[in-house]
């Protein structure tokens, strides 16, 4: 009897990097976010509230931001669009590192995690998965793409804290932009 081994799907090592991308991206937008609060909140003495904003703007528009992304994902193709997102997103969001005046941050944080997030998080990295599998490996794949990417919180949680912790909380959300980057370009690469 001779047994024989399935080749690996093909899809297999651009979902796993598109995982990544989504754990990079909401690693530092949203789940990260939240170890950041109140090290801003103590060490520049903004309301919770104002620093919050931020964070709800960054969510609010990068969810209304995604509808145009989309556009542009089927206009010129993944990696422009999401190159474009992570450099003018990380632009921003380490901008929003230097701001002094809590008006500044929240603008700069918010405009940075929506673009960011607009082309980064799942809206995109799905869009990106239906067009590289077949309609009979897609559910598969959706399923690869949601657990890597649910790894978000449990990786970049933690790492956010010991960055604040190492560094304080302007280098950390310096810090968590390069982890963004990094769990991005090898997808733009392939």
């Amino acid at each position: 009897m001779t047994v024989t081994t399935a080749e690996p799907a093909p899809w297999r090592l651009q979902v796993v990097l598109l995982g990544l991308v989504t754990i990079g991206a909401f690693g530092l937008i949203l789940y990260g976010f939240g170890a950041f609060v109140s090290p801003i909140r103590d060490d520049t003495g903004w309301s919770n509230a104002s620093i919050s904003a931020a964070f709800a703007i960054a969510t609010l528009a990068g969810g209304v931001m995604s509808l145009g992304a989309g556009r542009l994902l089927d206009r010129f193709g993944a990696q422009p669009v999401m190159a474009g997102t992570l450099v003018v997103g990380s632009a921003l969001l380490i901008l929003s590192s230097t701001a002094e005046q809590a008006w500044a941050f929240v603008l700069a944080w918010g405009a940075g995690g929506a673009i960011a997030s607009s082309g980064l998080y799942y809206s995109a990295t799905m869009a990106v998965t239906a067009r590289i599998v077949s309609d009979v490996e897609r559910p598969r794949a959706y399923t690869w793409l949601t657990v890597i990417g649910g790894l978000a919180s449990p990786i970049a949680f933690p790492l956010a804290g010991w960055f604040v912790e190492a560094w304080g909380w302007r280098v950390a959300v310096r810090a968590m932009v390069g982890f963004m980057i990094v769990c991005t370009v090898p997808a733009l690469i392939w």
